[in-house]
Order: structure tokens, then sequence, then C-alpha cells
């Protein structure tokens, strides 16, 4: 779920971002902080959030839900804050810093795989909200036809459409709300969820697999690749401006982005009895509700398509050689998404972010780890920004170790192997081995790893 801002190029342009593989100059970033906050808002209107908000207060229970949800809220937001005061500060791109900070320049691809598969993943939760919408008006439609026309309908939009679609994004915003507000007066006239707030978690949870708010906290990890995606709209913001571009574009922006809709979504599904969005605004507004759930996905899958089309792309070219058109990438893509569609993901939403979670905070804690603790509390690499073929190693092992092992380590609990419990702290194990690891590569490699072996620097 990624926007591209730029001076003379975006995803609005055909040729792509200008600066997708060289930072962005200070000369060009023209945009202030509070301005890129206000862009990001615009992922507020994913209707994930309202359903995943739903059935974790109703499984867990709401003051379960704000204490699980605001935690995880907030450790995400601090590592998005390091990506994003470290992208203002170079002008990366989640690409650019994931290759300089323990990757290396091949290794980087390995991430890109890690973020086209998580926009696949979104297109197909967010997807499945526009099929289910459809399918409650128009029931008669079979689902398999509704999906491949859900993935195959992104091939015009995102080939020959995105400039007009992008600025439909901004055009429509305004309608959403609306919508949204009417759909909270409705919900108002129908007497609202007056036990809400005391709402108690289900009696059919697993205590043994802890608390019911560190529950929440594991659904809640699958928003861990926001420090990426705020990174790339970050790198747009000037350097002397990096600590208050971190903190509106991580904790705060976490908090209100997530939080607020969870919450929203929440309260609808009580009071509708029905935590799916696409059936309660079907059932509100009729056809109406559909095309406002078609909208309101559409603009949010045009850019997981273009976004996983040009990671595809790099990963294929990089490693490869392979170097196809954009069109073809899309066409690819869409499907894809066709595909995974098929597994009707959006309804085991909450089992698909928790596991994912895993992959994601292995990822982002890894670059976290090597930005807070080998360059700047360690000394262990140098402080410089470095992100070309001639710069840095093809592969650096400090990263790529650090992620496998989280992984290694991680996963298997997140899959059930050490009983419920190890599951639910499945996250935080892979955050912590990434702290751990992280640094004792560096130590172990001396930091060699981090430049190219013909470009020696020192570490200060």
């Amino acid at each position: 779920m990624m926007e591209h801002i730029g001076k003379s190029a975006s995803v609005n342009d055909d040729s792509a971002d200008e600066y997708a593989n060289t930072p962005v100059p200070e000369s060009a970033k023209n945009v202030g902080a509070v301005s890129i906050f206000g862009v990001m808002l615009g992922i507020t209107t994913a209707l994930i959030w309202f359903m995943l908000g739903a059935h974790l207060v109703h499984s867990f229970g709401t003051k379960n839900f704000v204490v699980g949800a605001t935690t995880t809220a907030i450790i995400v937001g601090a590592i998005a804050f390091v990506w994003v005061w470290f992208s203002s500060k170079s002008g990366f791109n989640s690409d650019l810093i994931t290759r300089a900070c323990g990757f290396g320049f091949l290794g980087s691809t390995i991430t890109a795989v890690i973020y086209s598969t998580n926009n696949i993943l979104y297109f197909a939760m967010e997807g499945g909200i526009m099929i289910n919408a459809v399918h409650a008006y128009f029931p008669s439609i079979p689902t398999l036809l509704l999906q491949i026309a859900c993935g195959l309908i992104f091939i015009p939009l995102t080939c020959f459409g995105i400039k007009l679609v992008s600025r439909l994004m901004w055009v429509t915003l305004p309608i959403l709300f609306i919508f949204f507000v009417l759909i909270a007066l409705r919900a108002i006239e129908m007497g609202g969820a007056p036990g809400f707030w005391s709402q108690g978690a289900d009696s059919a949870i697993n205590l043994a697999a802890g608390s019911p708010a560190m529950q929440v906290m594991v659904a809640m990890f699958g928003i861990a690749g926001i420090g990426a995606t705020a990174s790339d709209f970050g790198r747009f913001i000037p350097a002397r401006h990096a600590v208050i571009g971190g903190v509106l574009l991580g904790p705060v922006f976490t908090l209100v982005t997530f939080l607020l809709p969870l919450l929203f979504g929440a309260w609808l599904g009580a009071t509708f009895k029905e935590s799916d969005p696409a059936v309660y605004f079907t059932h509100a507004y009729g056809i109406l509700g559909v095309l406002l759930v078609i909208l309101t996905q559409a603009r949010i899958n045009v850019n997981n398509v273009y976004g996983t089309a040009v990671s595809l792309a790099t990963v294929a070219k990089r490693l490869f050689g392979i170097n196809l058109s954009r069109v073809s990438w899309v066409i690819i893509t869409c499907i894809l998404c066709v595909v995974i569609l098929t597994l009707d993901l959006y309804s085991k939403a909450t089992v698909v972010l928790s596991i994912w979670g895993i992959v994601l905070v292995s990822w982002v804690g890894t670059v976290f780890s090597d930005i807070v603790l080998n360059r700047y509390l360690l000394g262990l690499v140098p402080k410089t920004f470095l992100y070309s073929k001639e710069q840095l190693r093809a592969w650096n092992p400090v990263g790529i170790t650090s992620l496998a092992a989280a992984l290694i380590i991680a996963l298997p609990l997140s899959f059930g192997m050490a009983g419920p419990f190890g599951a639910s702290i499945a996250p935080l194990i892979a955050f912590a081995v990434t702290v751990v690891v992280t640094p004792l590569m560096a130590l172990i490699t001396r930091g060699r790893y981090a430049t190219s072996s013909n470009h020696s620097l020192s570490l200060t």
C-alpha cells in the first residue's frame, strides 16, 4: 500500500519515480513533513482495518484491544521513526535503505521479494472486500468469476489509467469520508453499540496463548512494514526536518492511521452485528454501498499492483538480467493476484497478518538494528550513505544472517511448535533476535561487508 511522491516524477508517470535507484537530492526535498503526513492518511480508507478491528474487539474485548493495539502501534511506530529519520537524512527509499543497512547491493533483492509479497497479500485481502460487496448485492454471480475480474481489472487501471486513478484518489477522498460520516450516523440511528467500551473477551479464546491484550498484539504485527512504506515518503522530507518527520510518519501515524480506523470499524461491527464492512455498507446503501467499497479498495489496490510490479522488475533485472516492460510486469502481477484471490485470504486475515508479521518484523527489525546499533551506538559500520554497486558488496551477511535467524527461530513458534504462548510471543522473539544477531554479525565480520572492498571507509 504505497504511493510515491516526487518533484518531477511519481507513480502518476509512466517513467515512474526518477529517484527509484538514487537518493533524493536535498534540492528536490520541497515537501513538508506535515504535507506528507496528510498524503499518508489516504491509507486510512483501507477497509481491511475496519474488519480487523471488529474481529479483534469481538474476540478479545474493547479494553484489551486498546491496550494491545496501542502497544504494537508504539513499537512499530518507534521502528518507523528510525526508518523515516534515516530516509530523510539520506534521501533513500526502502530499497536503498535495505541495501545500505545490512543486506548489500544484491542482498536487498530478498527484501524486494518481501515487499512485493506484502503488497500482493494486502491486494488479496482488500480485493476480498470488493468481491464480498459485489457478491452481497449480486449473489448469483459466481465467486470465481468475481475473483478473476477483480484481479484482471487492474491491468488497464495500472497500465493505462494510473494518472487518472491517482487524481481520482484525491478527488474522491472527501466523498469517502462523507460516506464514513453517513455510516456512523446510520449506526447512531440504530442505537449504536451501548456496551461497546465495556465489552469483554470471548469466553472461547485460549488463555494459554497469553493475555487477551498480548494476543491482540500478535494479530497487529502485520502492520510492521509501515516503516518501509513511510520511508518511501520520508525521503522527500528535508534533512533538517528529519526528527519531526520521523515522529509524524512513525508513532503519530501508526496511532492515528491504525488505532482510530480499527476502533471505528469495531464500533460499526458491534452496531451492525457484522464484522465485514463489505456486507454492512451494502446492506445500508445498496448499490451505492457496493460502489463505495469498490472505489475505496480500488484506490488502494492500484498502488499495491504498481508497487508489486516495480519490485518484481527490480528483482528480475538485478538478479537474472531479465528486463521486461512495465506493462508485462503489471500483467504478471495481476495474474498472481487472481491466483491468490482464489485462496480467500480475506476470511483468514487475522491468521495471515499474525504469521506474515513475523517476516515483516524480522526485516524492519534488522534494518532498525543496523542503523541504531551498528552505525550510531556501537560504531561498527561507517555512518555514511552508500547505495551504488561500486560502493557496496553484492551480499552482506550481517543483514541476511539476522533475517534468516529471526525467521528460522520465530516462524516455527508462530505455527505452534512451542504451544499457544510461543505463538503469541513469536513477533517479539523475532525482533529480539534481530537486535542480538545484527550487531553480533557486524562484530564477527568487523564491518568489512558494509562497503565494497574497493571502497574502504573509516568508521567515524
